[in-house]
């Protein structure tokens, strides 16, 4: 809300033959500022000059940045003779009203719904949930991230949609952020299904995922040897390896930061990080990480700008950096860590032959998860690198299957070398591995 240094009441009688204008100003500077039409400014100036209170004015501009709405909150602090007030009652719009009416601006600090709980569906392109959480909590005025839960990361690829919660919001201030996306671009999110709730969202929620996958092949396909390639799919399922996007698509894999981490090396889990984002934009290359012109990196890039913002306040203090970073993003690199050391103890299983080393439960093979869990001669001998157990202090640790199977599978042969798939993967499985294992034979099912 725009603080104003004005009286909270002018008595206009005593200048009604000279009325004060001196700090009004004029539709060019107004169109000029707010970046509207003339006929929004006129609008202004009429709202202003209107007698009788009226009914707040909601710009129809979106200011995105908030840089931008801070220039026009101090704009009208210091003109209109203290008359109008600004504030922001929904994502990236600025709302007009008059000094002493019974609009009540909004205040973060006495929000009626602080303590209200809401689940939605987030559905988003082209941006992981971590970057589309953090676009929405900037949207709203830099919500804390520590508000909003979530039950696994979808990936940045596809198009994914997933439930979230988050706390101290209405809704229809939540629904205001669809109008800084607009679906026909490459990368956007939109918000729907708003549900009232009493538990938030978190990680280990998850029961599992449902894909709809379209793969278009070189060669036509044979309807009926696909079928029956799908049914022997199902009962003898596939590798449960974790997929290549468990690690990341840029310059340094999470599992790469991960083990930084898990040595304590916070000074190089920050240059990995940042030397990533700086592999995928050419004007931000830098000799040191303090160099960085925080100014070119895009504002998407939150853990990147949550790193380069505390250094910058704080040279030098790398752990203080890692910590800036949201809680489930920091999970995400020891994850990754976890994931290349289950994937290279199953490689080394079937390589070895060394199955009967594993653990068995309802029939299936389970290898461990590294974690403070698991104890030390739980590790299948000759299968597990030797790790320092006091760095697993964040790492619980779990069993995961060695073979997992997809379930209610469909399939539709759209065009011959064309075919739409269906299926459900419990949590942690990847469709990748799971596709990857279904086509592994597809020399066989060509026409």
């Amino acid at each position: 809300v725009a603080q104003l240094d004005g009286p909270d009441y002018i008595d206009d009688s005593l200048n009604a033959s000279k009325p004060d204008i001196s700090s009004v100003p004029s539709l060019d500077e107004l169109e000029r500022v707010l970046s509207c039409s003339g006929e929004v400014a006129e609008s202004i100036i009429a709202f202003y000059n209107e007698k009788k209170s009226t009914e707040p004015v909601l710009l129809p501009e979106l200011y995105v940045s908030k840089e931008e709405r801070t220039k026009i909150h101090t704009f009208f602090k210091h003109h209109f003779n203290g008359k109008l007030l600004t504030d922001s009652p929904e994502p990236a719009k600025i709302r007009v009203s008059k000094r002493g009416s019974n609009q009540v601006p909004y205040d973060r600090r006495n929000n009626p719904d602080n303590n209200l709980l809401i689940t939605f569906t987030l559905t988003k392109r082209n941006m992981d949930t971590a970057e589309a959480v953090q676009a929405i909590a900037r949207a709203m005025g830099n919500k804390s991230l520590g508000t909003f839960g979530f039950a696994g990361n979808k990936d940045r690829r596809g198009v994914t949609a997933q439930r979230v919660s988050v706390k101290g919001v209405n809704g229809e201030r939540l629904l205001g952020v669809n109008k800084l996306y607009n679906t026909s671009n490459d990368r956007w999110l939109q918000i729907s299904q708003l549900t009232k709730a009493t538990c938030p969202l978190g990680l280990g929620d998850l029961k599992g995922n449902r894909f709809q996958v379209t793969v278009r092949l070189d060669e036509m396909i044979h309807e009926a040897l696909f079928k029956e390639h799908i049914q022997e799919w199902q009962s003898t399922g596939f590798v449960n390896y974790f997929g290549l996007q468990r690690f990341g698509t840029f310059k340094h894999s999470t599992d790469e930061i991960g083990q930084a981490l898990l040595d304590s090396d916070y000074k190089l889990a920050c240059e990995l990080i940042l030397q990533s984002m700086a592999d995928r934009f050419e004007d931000l290359t830098f000799s040191s990480i303090e160099d960085i012109n925080l100014d070119k990196v895009p504002r998407f890039m939150a853990t990147e700008r949550a790193i380069c913002e505390h250094l910058r306040e704080h040279p030098r203090d790398y752990s203080g950096a890692i910590n800036r970073i949201h809680r489930e993003t920091r999970l995400l690199y020891l994850h990754g860590w976890q994931s290349r050391i289950f994937n290279e103890a199953v490689s080394r299983m079937f390589l070895d032959g060394l199955s009967s080393e594993c653990k068995i439960e309802d029939k299936q093979l389970m290898l461990p998860l590294p974690g403070f869990k698991i104890l030390a001669d739980q590790y299948p001998k000759g299968l597990y690198p030797e790790f320092n157990p006091d760095n697993l202090k964040d790492l619980p640790g779990s069993w995961r299957r060695v073979i997992e199977y997809p379930t209610d599978v469909h399939f539709e042969l759209l065009e011959p070398k064309i075919i739409s798939i269906k299926f459900s993967l419990p949590s942690s499985a990847y469709a990748t591995m799971a596709l990857r294992e279904l086509f592994d034979l597809r020399e066989e099912l060509h026409c």
